[in-house]
């Protein structure tokens, strides 16, 4: 695909990971061979060690500042070890920093990935350039400093080998929890044996949804309604199966699972996006919307309570799989028909029954895989679809008009923000108002929960009802909630990390309403930061406000459209943003070496060869050459298609052979 005078080839390495890339060719370039073999060979071992044994020891003076000895947060909450394992210390101290820390590492393979993709949209001789640029940037680059010890990166090693453990999030709260596999598993398999929800498939249906939505997306193409350009971005190239998992609720007796189906890379995905935008402007436009807490808070901080009035807050019972998905369809119809303001772009021809036999595909692809037994989700909406959320708020805002316009005593206030709603109601009325709202819809039932001592939480405030009626708000915190953030030794970039503190320094000025309980949220925020190793510059120094725009990415050459995601490296990642930007490509920054990643596994594990989106490597058995490609399809495909062209057509790997006079292709590392 590129020429080989101009592309990064000869990049040697051993451990090719699966992003999304484009493609490189065989190459001959040989001395970029020891620069992407390892940039460790920059250094002496001596050197190497040196730097290594510094960065530990500046990482653990770090985690151990704090504010004041009276005043240090408790990690008694960041891991919950519900396992039979006896966690070593060295295993709880890493564990500690949190799923999203990222450890060092020298990502070679994705700034690759990186440079490749940004130079298939460049011209040929600014492609060229910034190639050569990359080269020199990376032949004299140093390893990042160890943020963590050697006893750690033991441990984490000892922990991802561990079979007879999951590592997952906790469902809120931020803890990190550890649970026997077998338990995570009982958990999982006593929620997907309710007959009522969901049903045991003897097949894998993608293959059947799949051609339902070539058939359906080429019949809008062939009639104009979609352009070709939208047909191939909606085409069902990825088809992994939806992957259903758990995240445990440590705050709940039994520690139950919230059931989770990830569905990205899966038939519907990019169509569920595509459908998603084109609905969404139509969604929140009521006067019960809330978008977010400081809308919420706009609304309510000169609220005025009566003596024989009542804070009062409803929860809706789950409301994904509550959703009736023909009369929520009939809902957004309605909506579309008498709002043209969906009609955008990237509706392009599309009409109001048409976007609706979309979003009928989208939110009736409910299937997913547990531990290889495939299931279908009877009722609601297809979990971890995007335009799910949508959908159920749509139906929820046609719920509450019906509601409130039939209750026989309206509530003075009443703010929904997805299935949590807010209102202020007389107190002769609650138990009233409670049966009406849950006779309304055999779908929808509520729960509630009423204010104590004046005071009730809603989103992440509470509410705090004054002796005159008036209310002051502060920040809420539940009581799972472990007060752990970014680990500021973490490779991320830096501004990632004062982002974590201008957005809790802003919570603190715009949410709470009183000065004292102000400051005290401000030396709050302050000491939990500390504890997270963020140094008192940071603190003292960061404006509590939010970013009015990512400075991550450079706003012109956004515009052009080019853009990639390079891995953090701290002082190489900024060098080769510069170079990037330089050539018109806009950049964003994404650790790699996270916890999460590499700890984090509770879903079905897809075969390699069954893998699709990938980047892969096709090494040559006599020399150091290496195939690196990607593909949207499956890999076992692509690999086939490689071995019929390898051996007739003209190809890459097909020069190679030829160029090397019989140099045999090892298609089965």
């Amino acid at each position: 695909m590129y020429k080989e005078s101009q592309s990064l080839q000869g990049m040697l390495y051993t451990t090719p990971d699966c992003f999304s890339c484009s493609v490189l060719s065989f190459g001959e370039t040989r001395d970029l061979r020891r620069v992407f073999c390892g940039l460790k060979d920059v250094l002496t071992p001596a050197e190497l060690k040196a730097l290594r044994n510094r960065s530990e020891k500046e990482n653990i003076e770090n985690s151990t500042k704090k504010v004041n000895k009276s005043g240090t947060v408790s990690k008694d909450k960041w891991v919950v070890n519900l396992s039979s394992k006896q966690l070593t210390s060295d295993e709880v101290s890493v564990l500690e920093k949190g799923l999203n820390f990222a450890a060092d590492n020298l990502p070679i393979n994705d700034v690759i990935v990186a440079t490749e993709s940004a130079c298939k949209d460049l011209p040929d001789k600014t492609a060229a350039e910034l190639r050569a640029r990359v080269v020199n940037i990376v032949k004299t680059a140093k390893p990042p400093a160890s943020n963590i010890t050697r006893g750690e990166r033991s441990a984490i090693n000892n922990l991802r080998k561990d079979e007879n453990i999951e590592i997952i999030p906790a469902d809120k709260g931020r803890a990190t929890v550890v649970i026997d596999k077998t338990v995570y598993e009982e958990k999982a398999l006593a929620l997907l044996s309710d007959d009522n929800v969901y049903s045991k498939l003897k097949k894998d249906p993608t293959q059947i949804f799949q051609a339902r939505l070539v058939k359906l997306l080429k019949e809008l193409k062939d009639c104009g309604t979609i352009d070709s350009k939208t047909y191939w971005k909606l085409y069902p190239t990825v088809c992994d199966i939806p992957k259903f998992y758990g995240l445990i609720k440590v705050h709940k007796a039994g520690a139950p699972l919230r059931p989770i189906v990830s569905s990205i890379g899966s038939v519907s995905y990019e169509l569920a996006r595509f459908v998603a935008d084109i609905i969404s402007p139509l969604i929140g436009q009521t006067v019960h919307h809330i978008k977010n807490t400081q809308t919420f808070v706009d609304q309510v901080r000169d609220l005025v309570v009566h003596a024989d009035e009542s804070l009062i807050s409803f929860d809706v019972t789950a409301l994904f799989t509550s959703i009736p998905v023909k009369d929520t369809l009939n809902v957004i119809k309605h909506l579309l028909e008498n709002d043209n303001s969906w009609q955008v772009d990237s509706a392009e021809n599309l009409s109001v029954d048409n976007i609706i036999q979309l979003l009928s595909f989208c939110l009736n692809t409910t299937y997913f895989v547990f531990r290889g037994q495939n299931y279908q989700q009877k009722d609601g909406c297809a979990m971890g679809s995007p335009c799910s959320p949508l959908a159920a708020n749509a139906y929820m805002e046609h719920f509450e008009r019906i509601a409130l316009a039939s209750a026989p005593h309206t509530p003075r206030t009443w703010y929904r923000y997805v299935d949590d709603t807010f209102c202020v109601i007389k107190s002769s009325h609650v138990e009233e108002f409670t049966n009406h709202i849950n006779s309304q819809d055999t779908n929808i039932k509520f729960t509630r929960e009423e204010e104590r001592d004046g005071q009730l939480a809603f989103l992440d405030t509470l509410i705090y009802r004054k002796q005159d009626g008036s209310v002051k708000i502060q920040v809420y915190r539940k009581p799972t909630h472990t007060d752990q953030y970014l680990n500021f030794s973490s490779h991320h970039p830096l501004e990632h990390k004062l982002s974590v503190v201008r957005t809790l320094l802003y919570r603190a000025e715009t949410v709470v309403t009183d000065p004292d309980d102000k400051s005290e949220e401000i030396r709050h925020v302050k000491e939990v930061l500390h504890e997270s190793g963020y140094k008192d510059w940071t603190l003292f120094r960061t404006r509590p406000k939010p970013k009015e725009q990512n400075k991550d990415s450079d706003d012109d050459s956004c515009k052009k459209g080019i853009f990639v995601t390079l891995p953090y490296v701290e002082g190489l990642s900024e060098r080769l943003r510069r170079v990037f930007n330089s050539a018109g490509v806009s950049t964003s920054f994404k650790p790699q070496n996270s916890l999460r990643r590499s700890l984090v596994s509770p879903k079905d594990k897809t075969e390699q060869e069954k893998q699709s989106g990938v980047v892969y490597s096709i090494p040559c058995k006599d020399c150091d050459s290496l195939y690196i490609g990607e593909s949207g399809r499956k890999l076992e495909k692509r690999l086939t298609e490689h071995k019929s062209k390898a051996a007739s057509s003209k190809s890459a790997i097909k020069e190679h052979i030829d160029r090397s006079k019989g140099h045999q292709i090892d298609w089965e590392t």
